[in-house]
């Protein structure tokens, strides 16, 4: 039972967490004692890794910034952080369809405006 709890959250005040994440989890919301509880729906976890694995760079969206967590190039280190894709400046408003961007098997990096 406690490995199908993702978390309980009290209280934040800023997005911890990316839309493809909010998608792969089923959610109950309890109003009366304000709690929201998730659970990963199976299959989840594996598709999204396994698409991931095919990617030659990986940015992923961690506290309202969008790091680098994988790469075989010299172009770019593990752990830069982007600031703008395409002269889009990354804000909590655009940063998990930023994410998505980078994230797409079809586009290359290297058709990308990046700065860091």
């Amino acid at each position: 039972m406690q490995d199908e709890l993702v978390s309980i959250i009290s209280s934040f005040d800023k997005s911890l967490i990316g839309l493809q994440t909010i998608k792969s989890l089923n959610w109950i919301i309890d109003f009366e004692n304000q709690k929201i509880y998730a659970k990963r729906i199976i299959g989840e976890k594996k598709n999204r890794v396994s698409a991931l694995n095919r990617l030659n760079n990986v940015a992923i969206a961690v506290n309202n910034n969008i790091i680098i967590v994988r790469t075989n190039t010299n172009k770019y280190k593990v752990g830069d952080i982007i600031k703008v894709v395409n002269g889009v400046k990354v804000t909590n408003a655009n940063i998990c369809d930023l994410e998505l961007i980078l994230l797409k098997e079809s586009i290359s990096w290297d058709t990308l405006m990046l700065e860091f």
